[in-house]
């Protein structure tokens, strides 16, 4: 190491790695230990202790050499007010504080004084002061940080008192920039009040009257979060018309009793999404922590008529609808980029009936999904006679290997009659030998179109279509269901 310029030691090695990297590194040497102390960390832009929950002395022996920080993400389990304010200072942009139990509401204060640059602040406190407290350093706070564009407030273990009244007045304070709000918890009332004052300033800006009142400020809101006492129709309809504009919808509730029928959730209020045209992220959840309740009063055509009026939907999150126990038989996750083997894992196999009930998957145009996901559903979707996983790139000749040594129960588990594995490239020739008898006994279609299986003339293929008339080959990427069967004739492939 000795050999390699300080610049490049600095910029291309040092300056790569992460603080937990630059420890260790620290210790293998003193030439190290000084060019870690003296140029890595005070260059260091942003620091992300969440994994670990530091001391004060531990945090000042760190941030205390670190003088460029603009994003700072701390774990703050074991550290009081004065330990951190230290370091709040006018060059942090991004400030993100979990598990604050230890905390003041004076902490919010702080953050107002000394970061009044602040862009983006999480914060999950601990309910220990009354509910005046908290509102009077939270509206320091946002009349300080003007230039705040995302705000996530956590408060764990509200009483009866502050959750009635904690979050009532942001509304006077909150500035113009936001775009991103997370609030939690919100009793219902309060949201609606939020919501509508929201909305007008933004209609507002889109359709300014004639005279105006100065006294609020026009927003920009595009994402809203909330963990409410109970959602509702009433609350829906408020936000569509609200905020026609939102890209992102997040809205979990944990009522404490069954809600009445006119204070809840049903296929109307659902139905009102349809307007959110701009809607590209959407999570509905019911929590069961409270109360052992569903979303029962939402039906398949609610589930319906929400599909149809949010096409631009890229992310949808959906619990407590009772998914758990519907016979599901159809369903298509197709182009889902963020759906991974992990949430097929999720799907199949933490009970409910959907494995038993399934029997169409669609996982076509899904990054995420490669062999690990596939032997999932060979060994848990004992239903599905109809996969579809075109244009899954990471799908190899394991996985065609894991459904053809899959051994149905007679009782339970059904064969394939349909494969679709179109343009998968990373299939080779050597996995066709799994479609050769006795595996796949009940196929009936197979799609291998723009894959290495589909090469004209090859003897393999022409052998198991003679062994299996009844076995249709799809060379053409059509989706599945083709059953023209004109790819062969007599002597082969046409």
């Amino acid at each position: 190491m000795e050999t390699v310029p300080s610049a490049v030691l600095n910029k291309e090695i040092l300056g790569r790695l992460d603080i937990e990297a630059l420890c260790s590194l620290a210790c293998v040497n003193r030439a190290l230990r000084f060019s870690v102390e003296s140029q890595a960390l005070p260059s260091l832009s942003s620091l992300h202790l969440s994994t670990i929950s530091p001391g004060g002395q531990t945090l000042i022996h760190i941030l205390g050499r670190c003088k460029a920080l603009c994003s700072l993400t701390l774990n703050c389990l074991r550290l009081q007010d004065h330990s951190l304010c230290a370091f709040l200072t006018p060059r942090i942009r991004e400030l993100n504080l979990w598990c604050c139990s230890s905390l003041s509401y004076q902490i919010l204060a702080s953050i107002g004084h000394n970061c009044p640059n602040l862009r983006v602040l999480m914060l999950e406190l601990a309910d220990k002061e009354s509910p005046h407290v908290f509102e009077n350093n939270l509206a320091i706070m946002l009349t300080s940080c003007l230039q705040l564009e995302s705000l996530s407030l956590k408060i764990r273990g509200f009483g009866v008192e502050v959750d009635a009244c904690a979050f009532q007045s942001i509304i006077f304070f909150l500035p113009s920039t936001i775009k991103s709000l997370k609030l939690q918890p919100v009793l219902e009332r309060d949201a609606f009040f939020l919501i509508r004052r929201i909305g007008r300033n933004l209609m507002e800006t889109v359709q300014p009257p004639i005279l105006t009142s100065s006294y609020y400020s026009s927003f920009n809101l595009r994402s809203l979060s909330l963990v409410l006492d109970v959602i509702t129709d009433e609350l829906l309809i408020t936000i569509t018309a609200s905020l026609p504009f939102l890209v992102e919808l997040d809205l979990e509730d944990r009522p404490n009793t069954e809600p009445l029928a006119r204070l809840d959730l049903t296929s109307s209020g659902l139905q009102s999404l349809g307007s959110c045209h701009h809607l590209t992220g959407l999570s509905l959840t019911r929590c069961r922590h409270n109360h052992q309740g569903t979303f029962k009063r939402v039906n398949d055509m609610g589930m319906f008529l929400l599909s149809e009026g949010c096409k631009g939907l890229e992310s949808v999150r959906l619990g407590g609808f009772s998914k758990g126990n519907l016979p599901i038989m159809n369903l298509c996750l197709r182009g889902c980029k963020r759906v991974t083997d992990k949430g097929i894992s999720h799907l199949l196999c933490v009970g409910g009936t959907i494995s038993q009930s399934l029997t169409t998957l669609d996982l076509g145009y899904m990054p995420g999904i490669s062999d690990d996901g596939i032997l999932t559903i060979a060994a848990a979707g004992i239903g599905i006679i109809d996969l579809c996983v075109r244009s899954c790139f990471y799908v190899t000749d394991a996985s065609v290997e894991a459904l053809a040594r899959k051994q149905p129960d007679q009782e339970k588990s059904k064969q394939l009659r349909r494969l679709d594995l179109c343009n998968c490239i990373g299939l080779s020739v050597d996995s066709l030998r799994w479609l050769k008898r006795p595996s796949f006994r009940g196929l009936h279609w197979l799609g291998i179109g723009q894959t290495r299986l589909a090469s004209k003339g090859n003897p393999v293929i022409t052998e198991i279509h003679n062994e299996r008339p009844w076995l249709t080959f799809c060379l053409d990427g059509c989706e599945i269901g083709c059953h023209d069967g004109w790819q062969f004739h007599e002597s082969g492939f046409i």
